[in-house]
Order: C-alpha cells, then structure tokens, then sequence
C-alpha cells in the first residue's frame, strides 16, 4: 500500500486505523489544515501568508497557489484558505486579494466581489497600467520588483524567488541586490 504524505509517496505493507504500521513505527497522519499550514511562510511586514507550495498559472503575477486536498482534488490555496478559514464562496463571486499578492493565502487579506469588482479594484490599484501590453515580453515590472526585494528582505531564498517569477538566478540576484531596477524602490 502506498500513502500520500506532503506530496512525497512512502510505502508501508500495513495501515491501522491509529495510524501503526506493520514494521511498529507510527506514521502521523497530518489533516489537511497542518499540511496547508505547512506551505505558507508569514511576511512579518505585509502579513501576507505567501504561498510556497506548487503554483499555477501563467506568469507571475497571475501565478496562484496550488493545493492537493485530502479528496484528492487540486484547490486554489488562497480560495481553499477563504472556504477553510471564513466561510462558502457563493456562486458567480471571486475571491479577490486585497494585497495584490497572488501567491498570499491570508484569508483576511480577501475579499469577495464580482468580476467586474475585481477588474474595477486592479485598476484603481493600477495594475491595469497596460505594461504587459507595451512589452509583452516583459517578465517583470516595478510591482513584481518590490515583491521580489521584501520577499528577499523577509527571509526567502533567492531559490524560491526565481522560481515564483520565472527568471534566472542572475536576474533574481540583480533585482534583490539593486543592481538593476535602481530607479524602483
């Protein structure tokens, strides 16, 4: 028999019902709250619960986080955080950040509204700027930018950063250590 435990597989020949196996070890069995916890990382400044599980999405600031729960079926971290920590999301609303983090799964930094609300806040917000569509090949701009320096100055590792924005390790250093983007502070 093989069992599903924080997305890596282990063998046991024997599972009771008090989590024993057949070799005498006890296997702890987290519930799907302790494994979600697991995966966050609190940003001491923003209060953010940044995501550091298995993303999804197409590019980073679309990027969300991504959770297997224990049904078996893949959730949205920061909609599964709503649902857990808050309460339904009803029919034709969307769980929208406030923080403008996607990879945050702090369900009070979200809120619920329609999706010409969620429209109507990013473009307050500004990050309806239309940079994408001036460079289309653009990976980062001056919002990514300073996510990716307080993330540093919080303590991720540069790793985990190049991997939440798609960029190379040179790239990632040059924009936590100031070399480049010098004009976003």
């Amino acid at each position: 028999m093989t069992l599903g435990m924080n997305n890596s597989k282990i063998s046991v020949n024997k599972v009771t019902k008090l989590g024993k196996v057949s070799c005498g070890r006890n296997v702890i069995l987290k519930n799907e709250t302790e494994r979600f916890i697991e995966k966050i990382k609190i940003d001491d400044v923003l209060g953010c619960w940044v995501w550091l599980g298995g993303t999804h999405g197409s590019s980073a600031t679309h990027n969300y986080g991504e959770f297997r729960t224990d049904e078996g079926k893949t959730a949205t971290a920061h909609i599964w955080a709503y649902k857990r920590f808050i309460g339904p999301i009803p029919a034709g609303l969307y769980c929208c950040h406030r923080c403008d983090n996607p990879l945050c799964a702090n369900p009070y930094h979200l809120f619920l509204g329609t999706q010409k609300e969620n429209i109507a806040d990013a473009a307050e917000k500004g990050r309806l700027s239309g940079w994408e569509k001036r460079n289309g090949t653009a990976k980062l701009n001056p919002d990514k930018v300073k996510l990716m320096r307080r993330l540093w100055k919080n303590g991720f590792s540069l790793d985990t950063i190049k991997r939440k924005f798609f960029v190379d390790t040179k790239t990632a250093w040059s924009v936590v250590s100031g070399k480049t983007w010098k004009h976003v502070s």
